[in-house]
C-alpha cells in the first residue's frame, strides 16, 4: 500500500469513528444517518478504485476499503444486520455484498473470525423458524449474502455447518417466493462443500442430505412453477453430491413422481434433464435405476413435444454409454447370445457409423433411444401396471401413456410380461368414460403390432377358454383391437391366419361366448369376427378360412339379437365373409334373383353352409322326430333363426326342411312362440322363393301346417298365429300352378270347411278380409268344384252375412266371393235351387246394399249383381223390380234389369 493509501486510510478511520460509535445509538435515526454515511463513503473509495488507470492503484484502494472494514467498521456492520431498524439491515446487508469480492476471507488473518461473525448474525435473522426478519426484501438480499459467503469462502463453510443448515432450510419455508426461488443457489454450494466431505462421517453426512432433502420437498407442491423447479434444482444439488441414491432420497422420488404430472411443461422438462443427469451421473443398483428410468419414460410419453423430445434425448445420451449397458447387462445376468444384448452390439455398431462421420438416421436414433428403456423393461412394467390399477383416472391416463411408449421402445423384450400385461389392459376395457380408454385401445393395438401374434393370442384363447359365461366381453374387446393392430404388418397378419384363426373362430363359436346372455360379450365376439375376416382378403385359398365355424358363430349371435342395429353389424359381417367366398366363385342359390351387393354376398354363404348348419342345430338329434318343440329352447331359436336368414335360398332345401316345419307347427302343443316364428318364416319363405318350388309341398302344409293353426282359440297369441296361417293358405293358392296340386288343397279345406267358415266369422277385420278375398275367392273359383250341395248350403248364408260386415274391405271382398260361389261352385238353378231359395237370399240381401251410403260399396255389389244375372233371370228381374221401388237411386235398379233382358235373350236364342 502507498503511502498516500495510508493516510487516505488514517484520514477515513478519524472521520468514521464518530459514524461507527453513532451504530450504537437507541435513535434508530441517528443509526440510519450513520449507516448511510458509512456506505457512502466506501462507495466513494470502491469507485476511486474502479476509477483508476492503473492496475496498482485500484488494488490500492481495494486495500484501503478491506482494512477499512477489518479495523474499523466490520464488527459493527455486522451487528447492523440484526439493527431494530430495517433500513440499517438493509444498507448493511448490501454494503457486506459489495465488499465480499475484496475482503479476500480466506486469505485474511481476520478473514474466518468474519465470515463466522456474519454466518451467526444472517443466522440469527433466517436462520430460525419463525424467522427474525420481518421483511421480505432485506431476507431475500440476507439470503443472496449468505450464498455469497459460501461461494467466496467456501473452507469456512464446514465450521458454521448448522447455521447454514438452518438458514438453508428455514428459507425453503419462507413465505416470499423469491426467496424460495434463491436458495437452490445456496444448497448448490451447501451441497458442494459439506455433503462430499471427506473430513465429516458417512452417517453425518446422509443425516444432513435427509435433513435438506426433507426441506425442499414441500415446495415441489407449491403454486409457484419457478418455486418447483428451484426445489427440484435443490434436491438434484443434494443427490448428485452424495453420488447415490440412499434411504432419504429413495422415499422423496415418490414426491419426484408427481412432477412428472406437473401442469407447466418448463417443470417437466427441468425435471428431464435431471433425470437425464441422475442415471448418468449417480452409482445406481438395479431398483432405483429402474425407478429413475420410468420416471423418464413417463416423460417421454408427454403430451408436449417439447418435454417428450428432452426426454428421448436424454434416453439417446445414455443409450451411448457403454459403462452403463454392461452395468445393466450383468446386473440381469444375460449371455451374450441374447436378444437384448444383440440389441446393445447392433447399436454400438450405429454409434462407430455415426463416429465415422455419417450421418445418424432418425432409425438409429430411435434405436439409441430405446435400448435404455428395453433394458430396464422387465423391471419398470410392474410399476406401470400397479399405476394403471391406480384408483385415480390421472394415474390410469399416465400409466397407460407410459405403456405405450414402453411397447413401442421395448417391443419384444415385453413378451415375458405379456400375460400381466394384458390382464391389467383387459380390465379396463369395459369402461368407455375412462379418460384412459382410447389410450388402452392403442396399447392393446401395439401389442397386436409390436409382438408376436403366439405369445398375446396364446394368452388370449387361454384366458376365453377358462372365463366363466358373461365374463368374455373385456378380453373379446381386447382381442379385438390386437386384431386390428396385426393387421398392419403383412407378416404378423400371414401368422395369425394360417396359424391361429381357426382356433380362434372355434372358441368363439362356443355357446359360452356367441349364445352369452352377456350383451357385450356377443358385441365384440361380432367385432372379432369382422376384424379376423379382415385377415382373409385376398386370402390365396379357401380352406384356409374356418368358414363354418365363423359361420356358426355369426348364426348363435343372430339368434340373440335384440335391435335393428345390432342386426344390421351382424349382416355385414355375413356379407364380408360372402365377398371372401365369392372370390372362389360359389353360387349364392338365388338364381336370377336381384338385390345389393351385401344380400348376394350373404345368400353365398347361406347357400353354401346351410346343411352343415343345420346338422349342427339338430346335433345330438338324427331323427325330425327327436326335436323337441313343445318349449321354447336354444335349439328352436337357433332353427329359426337359419331357416329366417336363409330363406332366400331354402327352397334348395325344402325336403330336409319340410318334416321341421310340420312337426314344429302340427300340433298346437307346440310352444306357441315357436309356432309364431315357424309360420312367419314359411310366410317369408313363400314370399321370397320361386313358385315352381312349392308345388309338391303345398298340399302337406295345408293340411298339416295351417289347418291346425286356424282353429279359433282365445287371446292375442292365438289370433297372431291364425291369422299367420290363413295369410300362408291365401299366398300358397297364389304360388301354386299346378292344377293337381291346387285340387288337392281344395280337397283339404272342403274337409275342414267349419274351420273355415269359423274364421269367417272371426273378431279381427284383417282374418275375415283375407278369408273372403284370399281364401274362398280363389277356392270357389275352383275349375273343378270340391265342395257337394251340403256344404254349398251351409255355406252361402254365411258369405252372404259378411255383406253386413262392420269393415268396407270384407264387404267388398265378400262381392268376390259370391261371386265366384254362383259362377263357379253351385251348379245349375234347376239341379241345386230349383226353388230360387238360394239364389232369393243372396240377391235380397245384396240388393240392400246396393242403395248403401258409400259408393264404393254400391259399386262392387252392383258388379257382382250384374255378373250373377244369369243364373236365375226370372228371380233376379222379380227382386230386382221389387227392391226398385225403395232405392233412393233406382237408376242402378234399371241397369240391373237392363242387363237381365239381355241375359234373358242370350238364353232363349241359345
Amino acid at each position: 500500500m502507498k503511502a498516500e493509501h495510508e493516510d487516505q486510510l488514517q484520514h477515513l478511520e478519524m472521520a468514521l469513528q464518530r459514524h461507527v460509535n453513532l451504530l450504537r445509538e437507541p435513535n434508530k435515526v441517528k443509526r440510519r444517518r450513520a449507516i448511510k454515511h458509512i456506505s457512502q463513503s466506501i462507495e466513494e473509495i470502491l469507485d476511486r478504485s474502479e476509477d483508476a488507470k492503473q492496475q496498482e492503484d485500484s488494488e490500492g484502494w481495494k486495500a484501503v476499503c478491506r482494512n477499512l472494514f477489518y479495523n474499523t467498521v466490520g464488527e459493527n456492520l455486522i451487528d447492523c444486520i440484526q439493527d431494530a431498524s430495517e433500513k440499517p439491515r438493509e444498507i448493511s446487508v448490501t454494503l457486506c455484498r459489495q465488499l465480499l469480492p475484496i475482503l479476500n476471507l480466506e486469505n485474511e488473518t481476520k478473514g474466518e473470525k468474519f465470515f463466522q461473525l456474519m454466518v451467526k448474525s444472517l443466522h440469527h435473522q433466517i436462520g430460525s423458524c419463525p424467522q427474525n426478519e420481518p421483511s421480505e426484501e432485506v431476507r431475500l438480499f440476507q439470503l443472496q449474502l449468505t450464498i455469497d459467503l459460501v461461494d467466496r469462502a467456501p473452507k469456512f463453510a464446514l465450521a458454521a455447518m448448522d447455521q447454514l443448515i438452518g438458514i438453508a432450510t428455514s428459507s425453503c419455508a419462507d413465505a416470499y417466493p423469491e426467496v424460495k426461488v434463491t436458495v437452490s443457489s445456496l444448497f448448490r454450494g451447501i451441497s458442494k462443500e459439506l455433503l462430499s466431505c471427506e473430513s465429516l462421517q458417512a452417517s453425518t453426512c446422509e443425516k444432513v442430505a435427509g435433513r435438506l432433502s426433507a426441506a425442499c420437498l414441500p415446495n415441489m407442491k407449491h403454486q409457484r412453477s419457478k418455486v418447483r423447479t428451484s426445489a427440484l434444482e435443490c434436491f438434484s444439488s443434494i443427490l448428485l453430491a452424495r453420488g447415490s441414491l440412499e434411504q432419504w432420497s429413495k422415499e422423496a422420488l415418490s414426491q419426484i413422481a408427481k412432477l412428472t404430472m406437473d401442469r407447466t411443461s418448463a417443470v417437466r422438462i427441468q425435471l428431464c434433464k435431471h433425470l437425464g443427469t441422475w442415471l448418468q451421473e449417480l452409482k445406481l443398483e438395479r431398483s432405483g435405476r429402474s425407478q429413475l428410468v420410468l420416471l423418464l419414460l413417463t416423460l417421454a410419453s408427454d403430451e408436449d413435444d417439447s418435454c417428450k423430445e428432452e426426454a428421448l434425448e436424454a434416453f439417446c445420451r445414455l443409450g451411448t454409454i457403454k459403462e452403463m449397458r454392461g452395468k445393466i447387462l450383468a446386473d440381469r445376468k444375460l449371455s451374450e447370445d441374447s436378444s437384448l444384448a444383440r440389441m446393445v452390439l447392433d447399436c454400438d455398431g450405429d454409434e462407430s457409423k455415426s463416429l465415422e462421420g455419417k450421418e445418424e438416421l432418425p432409425a438409429q436414433k430411435g434405436r439409441i433411444s430405446g435400448i435404455i428403456p428395453a433394458l430396464c423393461a422387465i423391471d419398470i412394467c410392474p410399476q406401470i401396471l400397479n399405476q394403471l390399477d391406480s384408483w385415480t383416472a390421472q394415474d390410469r391416463y399416465q400409466a397407460s401413456n407410459t405403456l405405450l411408449t414402453l411397447l413401442n421402445m421395448a417391443k419384444g423384450e415385453l413378451v415375458p410380461m405379456i400375460k400381466e400385461i394384458l390382464t391389467s389392459l383387459v380390465k379396463h376395457m369395459t369402461d368407455m368414460e375412462d379418460p384412459a380408454f382410447k389410450t388402452i385401445c392403442l396399447n392393446l393395438e401395439s401389442i397386436g403390432k409390436l409382438l408376436p401374434p403366439e405369445a398375446w393370442l396364446e394368452q388370449v384363447f387361454k384366458s376365453l377358454e377358462s372365463q366363466a359365461e358373461g365374463s368374455h366381453s373385456s378380453w373379446l374387446s381386447g382381442l379385438e383391437k390386437m386384431l386390428q393392430g396385426s393387421m398392419s404388418i403383412v407378416e404378423k397378419k400371414e401368422l395369425v391366419r394360417k396359424q391361429f384363426a381357426p382356433r380362434l373362430a372355434r372358441i368363439i363359436s362356443r355357446r359360452t361366448i356367441s349364445l352369452s346372455d352377456d350383451r357385450p360379450s356377443r358385441f365384440y365376439a361380432r367385432s372379432c369376427l369382422q376384424s379376423l375376416l379382415a385377415h382373409f382378403e385376398g386370402s390365396p385359398r379357401l380352406e384356409d378360412v374356418p368358414v363354418s365355424d365363423v359361420f356358426w358363430s355369426l348364426l348363435q349371435l343372430h339368434s340373440k339379437v335384440e335391435t335393428r342395429d345390432e342386426f344390421e353389424k351382424l349382416e355385414k359381417v355375413v356379407s364380408k365373409l360372402g365377398s371372401i367366398m365369392q372370390q372362389f366363385e360359389l353360387e349364392s342359390g338365388a338364381e336370377g334373383k336381384s338385390g345389393t351387393a351385401q344380400s348376394l354376398a350373404s345368400d353365398v354363404v347361406y347357400n353354401h353352409q346351410f346343411m352343415s348348419a343345420l346338422r349342427r342345430v339338430l346335433h345330438p338329434h338324427t331323427k325330425v322326430e327327436e326335436v323337441d318343440f313343445e318349449n321354447d329352447s336354444e335349439q328352436t331359436r337357433l332353427l329359426v333363426t337359419l331357416l329366417r336368414r336363409a330363406a332366400t335360398v331354402v327352397h334348395h332345401y325344402l325336403p330336409a326342411v319340410m318334416p321341421l316345419l310340420t312337426k314344429a307347427c302340427g300340433s298346437v302343443d307346440n310352444d306357441p312362440r315357436t309356432r309364431i316364428h315357424i309360420l312367419s318364416l314359411l310366410l317369408q319363405l313363400l314370399n321370397s322363393s320361386r313358385r315352381s318350388s312349392w308345388n309338391s309341398h303345398a298340399s302337406q302344409i295345408v293340411e298339416r301346417i295351417v289347418l291346425p293353426n286356424m282353429v279359433w282359440r282365445s287371446g292375442d297369441t292365438a289370433l297372431t298365429i291364425r291369422h299367420t296361417a290363413i295369410k300362408i293358405l291365401a299366398r300358397i293358392f297364389q304360388q301354386v300352378s299346378e292344377r293337381k296340386c291346387r285340387q288337392d288343397i281344395a280337397r283339404h279345406l272342403g274337409k275342414s270347411l267349419e274351420v273355415l267358415e269359423t274364421c269367417l266369422d272371426d273378431d279381427d277385420a284383417r282374418v275375415r278380409l283375407i278369408m273372403a278375398q284370399g281364401v274362398f275367392t280363389p277356392l270357389l273359383s275352383m275349375e273343378d268344384p270340391v265342395l257337394d250341395e251340403l256344404q254349398l248350403s251351409k255355406l252361402y248364408p254365411k258369405l252372404t252375412d259378411r255383406l253386413d260386415d262392420s269393415d268396407d274391405s270384407v264387404r267388398i271382398a265378400t262381392t268376390s266371393a259370391l261371386r265366384a260361389l254362383i259362377c263357379c261352385a253351385l251348379p245349375p238353378a234347376e239341379a241345386f235351387d230349383r226353388t230360387g231359395q238360394a239364389f232369393t237370399y243372396i240377391v235380397k240381401h245384396s240388393l240392400i246394399h246396393l242403395d248403401d251410403s258409400e259408393t264404393k260399396i254400391c259399386d262392387a255389389v252392383f258388379e257382382f249383381l250384374r255378373s250373377v244375372s244369369f243364373y236365375n233371370p226370372k228371380v233376379f228381374v222379380e227382386l230386382v223390380a221389387d227392391a226398385r221401388s225403395r232405392h233412393t237411386t233406382p237408376q242402378r235398379c234399371d241397369a240391373l234389369l237392363k242387363c237381365a233382358s239381355d241375359s234373358s235373350v242370350d238364353v232363349d236364342h241359345a
